[in-house]
């Protein structure tokens, strides 16, 4: 945090506030003041600031960050639709299919659900679906 020339205290502190009450993380929030100087004390800077950076945070686009387990998997053409489905109930994301004799599907599955993917996967098509793990 930095106050940036501002009395010490009144800027980058109410910004971090309103960070730490939002429970973020690996985020910025600049705000840029162009009137005010010593006319609104250090109570109205303060109150400017941590204003400023509530509005932003209500208007942003929070997203939550997400570790991945990457996979490769080679499909008969009559198990896609079920491969779809499964990957779809763990939240997964497909990121690439090659369409030959086979569908070779690349894609990523949260990591807490990975373990019990596997398993489904393995169920559902009877051990002959195999994936593989990528690095992420």
């Amino acid at each position: 945090m930095s106050d940036d020339g501002e009395p010490s205290g009144t800027a980058g502190k109410p910004i971090l506030d309103v960070i730490r009450m939002g429970k973020l993380t690996d985020c910025v929030i600049t705000v840029t003041r162009y009137f005010g100087g010593i006319l609104l004390g250090s109570g109205g800077l303060i109150r400017a600031y941590s204003t400023a950076a509530s509005m932003s945070v209500k208007t942003a686009d929070i997203i939550g960050i997400v570790p991945m387990q990457r996979y490769k998997v080679v499909l008969e053409y009559s198990w896609l639709g079920r491969f779809e489905q499964l990957l779809a109930s763990v939240d997964g994301q497909e990121e690439h299919r090659d369409f030959t004799d086979r569908v070779a599907v690349r894609f990523s599955v949260p990591q807490v659900r990975a373990e019990r993917f596997e398993e489904q996967v393995c169920e559902a098509f009877n051990a002959r679906a195999r994936l593989s793990r990528l690095q992420n």
